[in-house]
């Protein structure tokens, strides 16, 4: 909650405080939850770029959950490095994400990959991510065991269509994205919403 109302400060006590006790009682999924909250606390933050080597380490170490190969990309095209950013997409879509597990990291996975895929300018792929978004218009997701409030599935959606020179149905969504933001006083998500809208 403060995480999506802006208050960023607040946000990394509580994330820091849930990660020791996770820690205390020796749970496995602690320093997996920690790392998915910081990475989107970072990069409101604008330090994303810290979380490189860490976020490698965590790629290594669950070869099994691709969610976690897309930070790489994700964190290459927030610090606007296109080529090191394709590289890595490269080798997240190569199979045209045929080889993504269809579980709860799913969602979340496709709209991070479709953010890089907009920041690329891969229309392709951009295709193929809204065909199996659309499905879920409307609705909103979650990382994790609701470790992140990711908002609505439409942002990505008017992100995908903005790529792909559909304007009017990209600011539909957009606006959907921000109304829905609103409404569930994510005031970050809204902002960003705005910002897209503004873009578009």
């Amino acid at each position: 909650r403060a995480l999506m109302e802006g208050r960023l400060s607040d946000a990394e006590a509580f994330m820091t405080e849930a990660l020791r006790s996770g820690q205390e009682a020796e749970s496995p999924n602690a320093p997996i939850f920690f790392g998915t909250q910081l990475f989107h606390l970072r990069h409101e933050q604008g330090r994303i770029d810290e979380l490189m080597a860490p976020m490698q380490k965590i790629v290594t170490d669950n070869p099994a959950l691709p969610v976690f190969r897309i930070g790489i990309s994700q964190i290459h095209a927030l610090c606007d490095r296109r080529e090191e950013a394709r590289t890595s997409f490269e080798q997240v879509a190569a199979r045209d994400f045929e080889d993504v597990p269809r579980d709860l990291h799913r969602i979340p996975m496709l709209t991070s990959a479709a953010a890089v895929c907009a920041y690329l300018g891969d229309r392709r792929r951009a295709a193929l991510l809204h065909q199996e978004l659309v499905q879920h218009e409307g609705r909103v997701f979650v990382a994790g065991v609701a470790t992140w409030w990711g908002g609505s599935i439409d942002r990505s959606l008017g992100c995908l269509e903005e790529t792909l020179g559909q304007l009017d149905a990209a600011i539909s969504h957009y606006q959907s994205a921000a109304e829905l933001a609103e409404k569930a006083a994510a005031d970050l998500l809204h902002a960003h919403s705005m910002c897209d809208l503004a873009r578009a």
